[in-house]
């Protein structure tokens, strides 16, 4: 579904990407550590779908994705908010992964959100050169 519809307008993954992306979410569900929901329209075809990392504290929304033709009818809200629903209560933290979309930002917000700030640390290796005779 996120390949079809965002993954196809915006480009920004290659085939190799997927192919990792898929990876990681058969592995994580093997191990209990990734959970796949979906929801799906009269013609049980997918209008929503979301991909979520747990690690026994914190629930991530790895990637979520709706289908473009049925985007308005709400289906990700229905998702999200049947996730908020089914686990309250437990002493967990959903994290919807950040991103740079206001309108993303603001959907969101609208389930009670809050802009966390993440640091980050960039490594470059440099070559190295050993210095003799000094």
């Amino acid at each position: 579904l996120f390949r079809q519809n965002y993954g196809a307008r915006e480009g920004k993954l290659t085939y190799r990407e997927y192919m990792v992306l898929h990876r990681i979410m058969e592995v994580t569900i093997e191990k209990s550590r990734g959970i796949l929901l979906g929801v799906y329209g009269k013609d049980d075809s997918p209008d929503a779908g979301a991909f979520f990392l747990y690690d026994g504290y914190r629930y991530i929304m790895l990637l979520g994705a709706t289908d473009y033709q049925t985007r308005s009818n709400g289906a990700m809200f229905l998702l999200i908010d049947t996730v908020i629903r089914e686990w309250a209560g437990e002493p967990r933290i959903l994290d919807f992964e950040g991103g740079n979309d206001p309108g993303l930002g603001r959907f969101y917000k609208g389930f009670g959100a809050r802009e966390v700030p993440y640091s980050f640390l960039r490594l470059r290796r440099f070559p190295f050169r050993r210095v003799t005779g000094l």
